[in-house]
């Protein structure tokens, strides 16, 4: 598993001009996202308690939980 900063700086020596007179060396931003592994659904209702009376759609069926 590779660091952002590693992919980062890989992906800009490849992409960005090797001097830095001419072209390709005046932008040197890129943004990255990284986003969190899925959840399980036990996990998120574990972490998300509803009120006894709150109801919850799941594939278009409303279930009292």
């Amino acid at each position: 598993k590779k660091r952002l900063s590693t992919v980062c700086e890989t992906v800009m020596d490849k992409c960005l001009a090797p001097a830095t007179g001419g072209e390709g060396c005046d932008n040197m931003t890129m943004i990255l996202v990284q986003f969190k592994k899925p959840s399980t659904i036990s996990t998120v209702i574990k972490e998300q308690p509803l009120a006894s009376n709150q109801y919850s759609e799941c594939n278009g069926s409303t279930v009292n939980i």
